[in-house]
């Protein structure tokens, strides 16, 4: 009897051991679910690509993400200012817009502001490599915008159909730029996992539900 008894509580010991670390396993898996949710997107916010000119005057270029709004967020808390000067920044950036909901130590708000630093860090190598990938795309879609200029010059072409023509080289280049957006969006991920971790455990665990929650409005 003894000999059973003691069998059955050291497989009821092992049940809730499997159990817990299961448990603990699934909690884990969660935390790595939420950290890699929002470094996604961040990561598609700052990858972004704007195609612009392309006409008779001006050439074809592009125009990354908007200005470093976590680099202004960062002076803004090292300034102690107030809710109200954040304004001009919140509409370009998701992740300014959820933290300026929140109320922070003055020991988070330094360490936040060193996140935000490093996490502009980021983005300026991610636009630096960026850069480099779009000058052969620009430069071949220049060319086709001199070669129709140089028919329209010479009447050889309307102005509507240089006009359709430049449509047809954004068109064109389309799926090129958005493979390649695409590309260094994954590239740009690990430094921002990196960023966010941190975040996370600045913001302890009920701060960082509300911001996930935000971040995924």
């Amino acid at each position: 009897m003894k000999k059973h008894l003691k069998s059955w509580t050291i497989l009821t010991g092992i049940f809730f051991l499997i159990l817990a670390c299961q448990e603990k396993d699934g909690l884990q898996s969660k935390i790595n679910q939420e950290i890699d949710n929002i470094t996604g997107i961040l990561a598609e916010e700052i990858i972004s690509l704007e195609i612009q000119g392309g006409d008779e005057t001006k050439p074809f270029g592009f125009r990354t993400s908007p200005e470093q709004a976590e680099v202004e967020f960062a002076k803004q808390l090292e300034s102690h200012s107030n809710s109200h000067e954040h304004e001009s920044i919140i509409e370009r950036s998701k992740l300014i817009s959820c933290l300026i909901r929140l109320d922070f130590t003055e020991t988070q708000k330094r360490e936040i502001r060193l996140l935000l630093l490093n996490m502009a860090q980021c983005r300026m190598e991610a636009f630096q490599l960026l850069r480099k990938d779009m000058v052969e795309i620009i430069a071949a879609m220049e060319k086709r915008r001199l070669d129709l200029l140089e028919k329209l010059m010479k009447q050889e072409i309307s102005r509507e159909q240089f006009h359709q023509g430049m449509l047809a080289i954004r068109e064109t280049f389309k799926t090129s730029i958005e493979d390649l957006r695409k590309k260094h969006v994954e590239i740009i991920k690990p430094c921002i996992r990196e960023t966010v971790v941190d975040l996370k455990g600045v913001l302890g665990e009920e701060k960082w539900s509300q911001l996930y929650s935000c971040m995924k409005d």
